[in-house]
């Protein structure tokens, strides 16, 4: 799978996760954050939509120095005694397809370390349920000419992407990183990012609009091949009326496009349909019946 152009933003973006640990290590640009956003550890940003934990007591919350025109933010939580270290990206440029996400995320981790002059191998990903459904775990080998560190990441992406990444020299998944990612909540319901392929109300929305052009078709040649008007008025109000309800289905698809509501509306429409078409019916015979008195 390639990168999109229209996804390269949101590698961009994605950069800032893997450069958040090259920042920590030199200390430069990192502050508390304010403490109204966390207690007992729990970091909560309703901006973004979010609250964690920290792995344990004693843990603390930095980041570094909001920067003018930055296009994701970091959150550290850093335990002075040990140095261990995990850190939450948030990115408001979802990708445009979920199925996106973890190429992403390795492809800017890979771009981050490999201008360091490391090596980055077994890079892979697979869907995981931390830190909820529909997130994936990726995994990858850093080598440095000193040392290998492990890189481990959760990441879910809603309306904005949330990464949960760690560094760490252990091969094994650090407890304390575990425990981080999965008290990761969302504080309200957010929009899921859209899936490959076409979707349903996509598909519905075209069946609907489809029948309604046949129909019309059907119509104009059986009045052409007749010699009657085109366009009776009988036929105009059907006109009027479907489209009508076309654009009734595309509003209730757009807020509920679930099949119960998109069936809802279609049946709804089928009344005065049938009435447009038995009004139609009784125009055209007492037309005609005009027509045949000498």
């Amino acid at each position: 799978m390639t990168t999109s152009t229209g996804s390269r933003v949101f590698v961009a973006a994605l950069l800032l996760s893997a450069a958040a640990h090259s920042i920590l290590a030199q200390e430069v640009g990192l502050e508390p954050i304010p403490g109204r956003s966390v207690s007992d550890g729990k970091l909560s940003i309703p901006a973004e939509n979010f609250s964690i934990m920290a792995p344990g007591k004693g843990w603390e919350w930095l980041r570094p120095k909001p920067a003018a025109g930055a296009i994701a933010r970091n959150y550290l939580c850093r335990n002075p005694e040990t140095g261990g270290v995990s850190f939450l990206t948030v990115s408001d440029r979802a990708p445009r397809q979920v199925e996106n996400l973890a190429e992403g995320l390795l492809t800017g981790m890979r771009k981050s370390q490999e201008a360091k002059g490391r090596r980055v191998e077994n890079a892979k990903s697979e869907p995981s349920d931390v830190p909820a459904p529909g997130s994936y775990r990726l995994s990858a080998t850093v080598v440095l000419p000193e040392r290998t560190l492990h890189f481990i990441s959760y990441a879910l992406a809603t309306d904005r992407v949330y990464s949960l990444s760690v560094y760490s020299e252990e091969e094994k998944e650090p407890e304390a990183f575990t425990r981080f990612a999965k008290s990761f909540a969302l504080l309200a319901a957010a929009a899921e990012a859209p899936k490959g392929g076409v979707s349903e109300r996509s598909v519905a929305i075209c069946l609907y609009v489809g029948a309604l052009v046949l129909f019309l078709g059907v119509g104009s040649l059986i009045n052409a091949l007749a010699k009657r008007p085109v366009f009776s008025g009988g036929l105009i109000a059907f006109i009027v009326i479907l489209v009508m309800a076309t654009l009734c289905l595309a509003g209730v698809v757009a807020t509920k496009p679930d099949p119960g509501s998109i069936g809802y509306v279609v049946g709804e429409a089928l009344v005065p349909a049938l009435i447009a078409a038995w009004a139609h019916s009784r125009y055209t015979k007492r037309k005609q019946s005009t027509a045949s008195r000498p």
